[in-house]
This record gives C-alpha cells, sequence and structure tokens, in this order.
C-alpha cells in the first residue's frame, strides 16, 4: 500500500502543470499616488508574478511618510530605498542579482495595467517564437505617435493570430522598433545583464536612453504582444531633470496632496481602454482607498 501511495504522488506531481514566473523591478520616485495605482493594477490583474522590488527614492520626508503608506497596503513587495543619482545603477544591479527567476520586467511608476496578464502564458509564448521580449503596451491599437499624434504604420507581422502579434524589429517604425524600454516588458534576464551591467545610468531615463544606444546588435529579433496593449503609461508630471520629456504638468506636490486626503486613482476607468499609443493624457477620477 505504501508503495502504491508513493507511486500514485510520483505519477500525480508529474502531472501537475508547471508555471513559470516573472520578477517585476519599479522604479519610483516622489509619486505614492501613481506607485499605488500600478500595484494596485498588478495585484488585480497580473498572475505568476515572481519577487517584486521597489527602488524608490524620496526628496524630503512628505513623500517618504505617503510612501509608508503605500508599502503597508501592499506588503509583499521587497523596497530598495534610493538616495540619488549615485547609487541607483547599484541598487538596480543588486535587485537583478537577487531575484529568483529567469524573466523579468521593469515598470516606472506612472504605468497602470488595464486588463489581465498571465506571465507563464506570456513566457511560454516568447518560448515558442524565440522572442526576444514579449512587449505588453504593444498592439495593434498603437498607431499614434505621443506627443505628436502622427500616425505610425504597423509592421508587416510574421505572425497574427490567436490574440499575438510576432514582428521583426528592424522592420517596425517608432515604438515597433525600440526593442529597450523600461515599461512592461518581458526579457530572459540572461539576454540583458551584459547591457545593464555595463551601460552608465542614474535613472530610469538614462538607463532607458542609453540602452536604446545597443539595440542594433538584436534588431534581427522577434518581438511579441497582445492584439491590444494591456498598460498605459499617464506622465501627469516629471520628478527628474535630467531628460526634460513631455508632461502634464501637473504639480508632485499637488497629487502628493490627493493621496494625503486619502484618496487613489480609481483604476477600474482604464479597464480595456481603447488608448492609441502606451502614453496617453488622462485626468484620472479619484476614489477613497
Amino acid at each position: 500500500m505504501k508503495k502504491f501511495l508513493i507511486s500514485f504522488l510520483v505519477v500525480l506531481s508529474l502531472n501537475i502543470k508547471s508555471h513559470d514566473k516573472a520578477d517585476l523591478v519599479i522604479f519610483s520616485c516622489d509619486r505614492p499616488l501613481q506607485l499605488y495605482a500600478l500595484l494596485e493594477s498588478v495585484e488585480r490583474y497580473v498572475t505568476h508574478l515572481g519577487q517584486m522590488h521597489i527602488i524608490v527614492r524620496s526628496t524630503n520626508v512628505d513623500y517618504k511618510q505617503a510612501y509608508k503608506e503605500v508599502f503597508q497596503a501592499f506588503p509583499h513587495a521587497i523596497i530598495k530605498e534610493q538616495f540619488g543619482p549615485h547609487d541607483f545603477k547599484q541598487i538596480t544591479l543588486q535587485s537583478l542579482n537577487e531575484l529568483p527567476h529567469k524573466y523579468i520586467l521593469f515598470a516606472v511608476d506612472d504605468i497602470i495595467i488595464t486588463d489581465t496578464i498571465d506571465l507563464d502564458y506570456c513566457i511560454k509564448t516568447m518560448q515558442r517564437f524565440d522572442a526576444y521580449g514579449f512587449y505588453l503596451r504593444m498592439g495593434k491599437n498603437c498607431t499614434l505617435g505621443y506627443p505628436q499624434p502622427h500616425r505610425v504604420s504597423l509592421p508587416i507581422f510574421k505572425f497574427d493570430n490567436e490574440g499575438l502579434c510576432v514582428w521583426h524589429f528592424n522592420e517596425g517604425s517608432c515604438d515597433w522598433g525600440y526593442p529597450h524600454t523600461v515599461d512592461m516588458t518581458l526579457y530572459k534576464k540572461e539576454d540583458i545583464l551584459h547591457d545593464l551591467r555595463t551601460l552608465e545610468y542614474s535613472a530610469p531615463n538614462t538607463l532607458e536612453g542609453h540602452w536604446a544606444g545597443t539595440s542594433r546588435a538584436i534588431m534581427h529579433r522577434l518581438g511579441v504582444c497582445f492584439e491590444h496593449s494591456r498598460m498605459i503609461n499617464i506622465p501627469m508630471n516629471r520628478v527628474q531633470n535630467e531628460v526634460h520629456n513631455y508632461n502634464m504638468g501637473i504639480s508632485p506636490e499637488k497629487l502628493l496632496q490627493i493621496f494625503n486626503e486619502g484618496k487613489k486613482i480609481d483604476i477600474l476607468k482604464f479597464y480595456k481602454i481603447d488608448n492609441n499609443n502606451s502614453h496617453m493624457d488622462a485626468w484620472p477620477a479619484f476614489v477613497q482607498r
């Protein structure tokens, strides 16, 4: 009877479907309101997520206190405190070395997930097509540039079925030909570690900017995305001075005040939104936390 039970358990274990996981590294600075929305949307919509590290920087005690409230609401995240541009690369690499899984995503704090994402499915899809990355910000709906709304041509997809699109980077324009991004793209960690170790960067903007300079070596590779994007980036404000990128001009202090009033962004308003770029201007609705 004992031998039979052991054999049965072995057979049972072999028939249990294994699931792959991916880890997530989030970059946040003086944006507790936006970070709360990102974490809430990840918790609601993303499955088979491994560890989550948040590299956070507060420029004064008011933001630091607000972040404490965020982390109390999402206690499973591992917090890495950043003190300035000088330690950003060191902490980023430390997280990459500590994360246990083979696949990784990066995110900035003004992203909101807008639909369900099964990371196990995304990983297996990457393996199926030998893709370089799974681009959760991309989809057939991404047809306009940002912030100038010029028309963006879709690439000729190598595969366009099952709710998936596959393309070569060197046949894509604008975002379709931009393989290195910190906006919720799934990568195999071993494919990107060399770049992140050798590049010089001190913030997410310079990380992405300098990383873009290494793209030539992988432009022949494939990217994969869902038919419709699964996230948006709402650039309500700018919290760094390295890159003067476009934003909606809402002061960080105003958004901190809204957070301190006990409010949060109503992420349900963005569920399955029909956006035409991964970035969009939107003044969100606020509800009580």
